[in-house]
């Protein structure tokens, strides 16, 4: 039994009317000249990552149970199903690594044509692209190896085409409550200063009402731990973490663990590890372990700014 079929024989029953449907998938996903020369064209995949790619790629030709993971895992993408259904195993090695690596690439290429399409800047194209590889990467510090085992949620949304690196942040085309809205996504190590980051939430707005006009975009909404309510209290005062909060209408998530932190602060996949172990290399890092080890969390909230908010705003700081 392949790696394809004992999947299927676990499928979740809302599923099993898809497998008919997957079989008939052949896309070429692994046409290695056309991936090379993708992620030459838009300097998008950097020495290091080619070389496991290649390598990845002759080891999923000689299996045909992870040709059809990726397969299916393609299906699910442009059918817009979970593709947590075919999340490999991957104590499995290199082919389970990259096994969603070769769907989300070729359809990163329709993605670039789309925004060739609509004129998009060149620079803008490259930056959106860029983040599947460079969490490929940073892959290796959270578990050991390159791959997509640490990412695996969030790699699959760059194959969506709703993924764009636009200025200091990366923004998503979503919906909130009905209407379209652009959600946030702080990189590791971005300066958080208000004003500037306005300017940032704006100058989105306007990419999508120049190149998007078919979305009509409301303001911008952000989840994270960074607009928790206990930061302040952390820190022990008002910080440019907690101003950056502040900028928002807050709204619950749900979130009930608090375990956010562990991996954007720390840098740790779950399980996570106790918190009297975790390291103190800053300041914040010192203020949220002896937060914790007084039994406390920090939970991550949500927010948004309506873009009248935002113009207003952005008119106070330069009055």
């Amino acid at each position: 039994m392949n790696a394809y079929e004992a999947l299927k024989v676990h499928s979740k029953p809302e599923f099993a009317e898809h497998l008919k449907n997957i079989e008939l998938v052949n896309a070429d996903l692994f046409n290695k000249e056309k991936i090379l020369s993708f992620g030459k064209k838009y300097d998008s995949m950097p020495k290091d990552v080619e070389e496991m790619v290649l390598e990845a790629l002759e080891e999923i030709k000689k299996d045909e149970g992870y040709i059809k993971i990726a397969n299916a895992i393609y299906y699910c993408l442009k059918n817009s199903i979970d593709p947590d259904f075919f999340k490999p195993d991957f104590k499995e090695g290199i082919k389970a690594q990259f096994a969603l690596f070769f769907p989300v690439w070729y359809m990163l290429e329709e993605f670039a044509y789309d925004m060739e399409k609509r004129k998009i800047d060149k620079l803008i194209i490259k930056n959106s692209l860029a983040p599947v590889c460079n969490c490929i990467k940073r892959n290796e510090t959270l578990s050991g190896e390159m791959g997509t085992s640490a990412y695996y949620f969030w790699i699959y949304k760059y194959a969506k085409g709703e993924l764009f690196r636009i200025n200091n942040f990366e923004y998503e085309t979503s919906k909130k409550d009905g209407k379209d809205i652009v959600n946030i996504h702080i990189p590791a190590g971005i300066k958080l200063n208000v004003y500037e980051n306005l300017k940032s939430f704006m100058g989105a707005i306007e990419f999508f009402d120049k190149f998007y006009p078919e979305l009509k975009m409301t303001g911008v909404m952000c989840e994270s731990w960074l607009l928790s309510k206990q930061i302040e209290e952390v820190m022990g005062g008002p910080t440019n973490i907690s101003r950056f909060g502040d900028m928002f209408e807050l709204y619950d998530i749900g979130d009930t663990l608090g375990d956010a932190v562990f991996r954007f602060v720390y840098n740790f996949v779950a399980p996570y590890p106790p918190v009297e172990t975790l390291p103190e290399n800053t300041s914040l890092q010192r203020n949220l372990k002896e937060y914790m080890m007084a039994g406390k969390r920090v939970y991550a909230m949500g927010g948004t700014i309506l873009r009248e908010e935002i113009e207003r705003r952005i008119k106070e700081f330069e009055a």
